[in-house]
């Protein structure tokens, strides 16, 4: 009794000891599998310098050609390019991104750095120490930063498809040097071009802002929708402009002339100063402040206008100081209208709501030529 009971026991802890082991084992396999490193993955980066030579890796791409310059590209599909100068620099960060400073055949390129991020494209080339970066979104490859025929240039574009640009555009009869665009937003848009210091910022959706053909223009368009413009056009250079678009869908525009101020604030507000449609206006200043509201100040027509004022502030009311100098128009409420000129020195101005007043007295017709002027004008 004593021998079997002793072999059973014995069986039952060889049958346990077996299992254990035979446990352990799958245990042990199962952690050793969950712990392992996984396979490393290829490194998507490429560096090109003339000292080096190109060193890549995975599925970046870059190149550099002269002295002092060097192409770095890190991520998938990415793309850095130097080339036609020296001390210039390009670098490519992230998947679908294209940074360059490489010339037009027969350029040159000094002391440029183009960056871009995140499927963005960035251009500084054919100039000296200009800066672009475009920083985009992996989703659409369609935002771009170039400064590009220049000098002292900086364009930022951030945020889908937008743009960015300084410089003379490719355009080698113009000059532009010391212009600043910056775009923020998706679908912004920012314009410096064509003359000296010219200042372009847009911030929101869909915002535009545009200084150009002149000398010391400032654009700011700041809300979805925004529209700013200050200067002039090829053949009219227009300098020292300011225009200040702030609200959703808000327009500002001041240009054709010199010394032109226009400020549109609140929501669907447009203001105009300066040589509104085929004339030409200097030192004017248009405000418009509230909803729907109106102010221009300057030339509606041929006329050379100067030193005109148009305030609004107030909802659906219009101001016009057009058509001679030195009048003012100024609007305190709602649903009103006041125009000073044609003329000189003519004041029109309503405190109140659905209210009209012109200096001097005009019809009906009249009015009706300078609102259809008006609606045509540039935006």
């Amino acid at each position: 009794m004593t021998n079997t009971t002793s072999t059973g026991r014995m069986s039952k802890i060889t049958g346990l000891l077996v299992a254990g082991g035979v446990f352990g084992a799958v245990a042990a396999s199962a952690l050793a599998t969950s712990v392992a490193p996984a396979p490393a993955q290829a490194l998507d980066a490429c560096f090109s310098s003339a000292l080096t030579g190109t060193l890549k890796t995975g599925g970046a791409s870059c190149s550099s050609a002269g002295p002092l310059q060097w192409a770095i590209a890190i991520g998938a599909n990415t793309y850095a390019e130097v080339a036609g100068g020296f001390f210039n620099l390009a670098i490519a960060v992230g998947d679908n991104s294209l940074a360059y400073t490489t010339p037009d055949v027969g350029g040159t390129s000094y002391f440029n750095i183009a960056t871009a991020a995140a499927g963005g494209t960035a251009q500084a080339s054919d100039g000296i120490f200009q800066i672009a970066t475009g920083l985009g979104s992996q989703l659409e490859n369609n935002t771009g930063a170039f400064a590009t025929f220049g000098s002292f240039g900086l364009a930022t574009a951030i945020g889908v498809n937008a743009f960015a640009q300084t410089g003379a555009g490719g355009n080698l009869e113009r000059v532009s040097a010391f212009n600043i665009a910056r775009a923020v937003g998706d679908n912004s848009t920012a314009f410096a071009q064509f003359g000296f210091g010219n200042s372009s910022r847009a911030f929101g959706l869909g915002s535009y802002a545009a200084a150009y053909d002149g000398n010391g223009n400032i654009a700011r368009a700041l809300g979805n929708g925004a529209v700013s413009n200050a200067g002039g056009s090829p053949t009219a250079p227009a300098s020292f402009n300011i225009a200040r678009a702030l609200g959703a869908s808000t327009d500002a525009y001041a240009g054709t002339g010199d010394f032109n101020i226009a400020s549109a604030i609140g929501t669907a507000v447009v203001a105009q100063a300066g040589g509104i449609d085929i004339g030409r206006g200097s030192f004017n200043i248009a405000r418009a402040v509230g909803s729907n509201s109106y102010a221009g100040a300057g030339a509606f027509d041929a006329t050379e206008s100067v030193l005109n004022i148009a305030s609004v502030i107030g909802d659906a009311s219009e101001a016009y100081a057009t058509y001679g100098s030195l009048n003012t128009a100024r609007v305190f409420g709602n649903t009103s209208v006041a125009q000073a000129g044609p003329g000189s020195g003519r004041r029109a101005i309503i405190v109140g709501s659905n209210q009209t007043k012109f200096d001097p007295p005009q019809s009906a017709s009249s009015r009706r030529a300078a609102a259809s002027v008006r609606s045509a004008s540039h935006r």
